[in-house]
Formats: structure tokens, C-alpha cells, sequence
């Protein structure tokens, strides 16, 4: 839902590419 929450997406914890 969110850029830094993109995850929700995937379906795991690739946030910190991001981060």
C-alpha cells in the first residue's frame, strides 16, 4: 500500500531494497 511498505506485493521482506 505504501512505497516504503511495498512488501505487501511481493509477499516477503524485500522492503530494504528500498529502504
Amino acid at each position: 500500500g505504501s512505497l516504503f511498505l511495498y512488501a505487501e506485493f511481493m509477499g516477503y521482506a524485500a522492503w530494504p531494497l528500498y529502504s
